[in-house]
């Protein structure tokens, strides 16, 4: 299946909430109060479905920072870096920061979400401040329902 890569610069602020979601998570609920939402709060910590809090400082991003996202459905991994710098390896398939994630049967798609930061999304290839990890493509949303996982 595909790998997914995109980019998130954080424009201002320190609380936004970047990572992936399902179909079924409500657009008027905080995703880290969601089943079937995953991701990294730039304040430094993990939630997996929203069940399980995971310290991840190197994963802060202040103002200013690019944070590069990694998803890879078929394996269930998700890894995150900030500024040229990853949390674990994507393109070794190596200590993802979030993995056991459930696709099969699901259409999942990036999410950001915050109270007050602004920030700026890249998925083309022209628009990234960093190179993919490898193995990992453009993120196009159409893709993530065209995989073979769902």
């Amino acid at each position: 299946g595909k790998k997914y890569y995109w980019e998130v610069t954080i424009n201002s602020g320190t609380s936004a909430y970047i990572g992936i979601a399902d179909n079924t998570v409500p657009l008027d609920k905080a995703l880290d109060q969601s089943p079937n939402a995953y991701g990294a709060y730039m304040s430094g910590y993990y939630i997996d479905n929203s069940t399980v809090v995971i310290p991840a400082p190197q994963v802060k991003a202040a103002a200013g920072s690019t944070v590069m996202v990694a998803f890879d459905p078929a394996g269930g991994k998700l890894w995150f870096g900030v500024n040229g710098v990853w949390d674990g390896d994507p393109g070794e398939n190596l200590n993802p920061g979030l993995s056991g994630i459930k696709m099969k049967g699901k259409l999942f798609y990036p999410v950001i979400a915050h109270k007050s930061d602004n920030t700026t999304v890249a998925f083309a290839p022209m628009d990234f401040k960093y190179a993919p990890p490898q193995g990992f493509g453009v993120s196009q949303v159409e893709d993530w329902d065209n995989d073979g996982l769902s």
